[in-house]
């Protein structure tokens, strides 16, 4: 159970940082 919990924050950390990466590289080289 806390595993999965555990697991499940993990993943929407790492959406939420791919996310925010995207939204600056991507304001850095223009429209994508």
């Amino acid at each position: 159970m806390l595993r999965g919990i555990i697991i499940s924050l993990a993943v929407v950390i790492f959406c939420g940082l791919v996310l925010i990466v995207a939204q600056i590289t991507g304001s850095e080289k223009g429209a994508v």
